[in-house]
């Protein structure tokens, strides 16, 4: 697949103490392909997935 992409992270509102809901954008031409296995904030991992868990 020679086709570029990218993959953005959709801000939200929240509430502070409250929990945040992360999307992640895909474009449809890649996203059958596609996973997410990791949300990182500045090179750290905020949490491990539910099924780590």
């Amino acid at each position: 697949m020679d086709v570029p992409w990218d993959v953005r992270v959709q801000s939200s509102h929240g509430v502070a103490g409250g929990a945040a809901l992360l999307t992640c954008s895909v474009p449809p031409i890649v996203r059958s392909h596609v996973t997410v296995s990791r949300w990182f904030k500045d090179g750290n991992v905020l949490a491990p997935l539910a099924a780590e868990a």
